[in-house]
């Protein structure tokens, strides 16, 4: 096998499709399609990923300059029937995995931050479907001042379908189709605002929670409502446990007499207060009482906990309302805790 190279980028196309920066004119859509392709904005984030906003709706995603999800090659080998890889190709193989799924959860951090960015910048609430996955995505390439999508024909990928019949320029068919929004460019700066910050927060696992505070609100849109109040749930039980983890953290040196210090809380200690026994609800009502959770937060908590519970062992039915009440609990919580604000659209759709 010859050495495979990884994918220079990682792009995907915003749905429903969308005009940035702004609509063409009849007479753009006539012409050529370059117009229609340029980039409109770029940023360059502190970790070093640099993401490029199209006009037709298209983002690439640069993950060369970040450690973390850079693109790994694939040393060349040759596979012998029976026998054990070579170390080094299974260790780039598993490395090359590991990058493309943190790749991939940026990738949906940024669709959530659209979302928020739509509704903070436009006052647009956008019905939110999509999704990436490490099958979904494609690539963007540039070849004489024509850009070229690589990876959207499969039929195996419904979404890559999708985004085959909606991304063509071709005059005939923009003629006949409208694409619903414009999306302003300052929305799109505020979206890259936002990633840098759920990127760089002091607060541990803020990009996993925006995500699945994301997917939360997704399930909510097709009706699934105990997937949505349990996947928001687990984002307030986590950031529960993160305050819980900062006072102990607090408590457990003690200024004695001339400031010398003593430690109060020992390792046998700690053990008890963040283990098993320690429950969310026992969380809650410590913090509460401590003054580190506001009563209405507490009491926002303890309602979307005991839905939970009653959907977990009892398998009580979860209402719309329960769901949407435990998505917004989520993000008013993750504000309070690390300053991150979303405000990721929550619709469903029905037929009477």
């Amino acid at each position: 096998m010859p050495e495979r190279k990884p994918s220079v980028n990682h792009s995907y196309f915003y749905m429903p499709p969308a005009w940035i920066g702004e609509a063409p004119t009849d007479i753009e859509l006539a012409g050529s399609p370059h117009n229609l392709v340029k980039v409109i904005c770029s940023r360059q984030l502190s970790m070093g990923i640099r993401i490029d906003a199209h006009r037709d709706g298209v983002f690439l995603f640069d993950f060369t300059g970040w450690p973390d999800g850079r693109p790994v090659s694939i040393p060349a080998h040759t596979i012998v029937g029976g026998q054990r890889l070579p170390e080094p190709v299974l260790k780039a193989r598993l490395e090359a995995e590991e990058h493309r799924y943190k790749s991939i959860s940026v990738m949906n951090a940024h669709l959530a931050c659209m979302s928020s960015a739509l509704t903070r910048v436009q006052g647009l609430g956008v019905a939110i479907k999509q999704i990436i996955t490490p099958s979904s995505y494609f690539t963007t390439h540039w070849e004489n001042g024509c850009r070229w999508l690589v990876g959207i024909d499969s039929s195996s990928e419904p979404i890559l379908a999708y985004v085959a019949a909606n991304s063509r320029l071709d005059a005939d068919i923009q003629k006949t189709r409208t694409r619903g929004i414009l999306i302003r460019r300052e929305t799109i700066d505020f979206s890259f605002d936002l990633l840098e910050k759920i990127l760089v927060t002091s607060v541990p696992d803020t990009q996993l929670m925006t995500n699945l505070i994301y997917l939360a609100a997704i399930n909510y849109s097709d009706h699934d409502f105990p997937t949505a109040l349990t996947l928001s749930w687990t984002v307030c039980e986590k950031l529960l446990r993160i305050l819980w983890n900062n006072y102990i953290e607090n408590k457990a040196i003690e200024a004695g007499d001339h400031k010398n210090e003593s430690k109060v809380i020992s390792k046998e200690r700690r053990k008890i207060l963040q283990g098993r026994d320690f429950t969310a609800s026992i969380i809650s009502e410590a913090l509460a009482l401590a003054g580190l959770l506001e009563h209405e937060m507490y009491l926002a908590l303890t309602k979307v906990r005991r839905q939970r519970n009653a959907w977990l062992h009892g398998l009580e039915p979860i209402s719309g309302i329960a769901a949407v009440e435990c998505i917004k609990t989520a993000q008013r919580f993750l504000k309070e805790v690390s300053g991150i604000e979303l405000a990721v659209h929550l619709s469903y759709g029905a037929r009477l």
